[in-house]
């Protein structure tokens, strides 16, 4: 079993349209959860772009099952069904799932606690050697709930679009900057990602 540290990704990429229906069957992964805010979209955007409604879509036509997995509540946890649902994505926040029409009310956990992404993986009905990426622009959030499971491929993007939660922008998102200056062969700033999947 390989050893893996907490913030380092197993693959970097540009951005997640370079992740192809393609690519992640070579790699065993068989369904993915994206985050949101920075990922899919700018922060807290209301619209999906043309682009990420194409990419979506290749996904499902290509039969990899979808997830969202955001620490997003209330209002902004019920667009995002709205958003994406159309995608046959489920929706998976900390206050529970949203499947379709359907919301099933459960104490999931924010990220980096593993629960949301543990919750999608047994959705998923994963087989025997197939894994779940989780594809994201935080190393603190997304990468670390993906390495805390066996199951899961962490994958960093750079960010998408220039909004943030003034918090993460203000702390989180220098302090990743530093950190990624300290792991080999992870980018520290956006335009040093590589333009294909790259395995760390």
């Amino acid at each position: 079993m390989k050893i893996r540290c907490g913030l380092m990704p197993d693959v970097v990429v540009k951005e997640v349209e370079r992740l192809s229906p393609q690519w992640f069957k070579s790699v065993g992964v068989r369904a993915v959860a994206f985050d949101v805010d920075g990922t899919l979209m700018n922060y807290h955007e209301h619209k999906v772009e043309p682009e990420i409604t194409r990419y979506l879509e290749s996904l499902r036509t290509a039969g990899l099952k979808l997830f969202i997995v955001s620490n997003a509540y209330f209002g902004r946890a019920k667009e995002l069904e709205q958003l994406f649902g159309c995608f046959g994505a489920t929706v998976l926040t900390p206050g529970g799932v949203y499947t379709g029409e359907r919301f099933e009310s459960k104490n999931l956990g924010s990220k980096p606690k593993p629960s949301m992404l543990r919750e999608a993986a047994q959705l998923a009905k994963l087989k025997s050697g197939e894994k779940i990426a989780m594809v994201g622009d935080q190393m603190f959030k997304d990468v670390l709930s993906a390495n805390k499971l066996d199951v899961a491929v962490s994958v960093l993007v750079a960010r998408r679009g220039k909004g943030d939660f003034i918090g993460i922008k203000l702390l989180q998102r220098p302090l990743e900057t530093l950190i990624r200056t300290f792991l080999p062969n992870v980018p520290s700033r956006w335009y040093d990602f590589p333009e294909e999947p790259t395995f760390i």
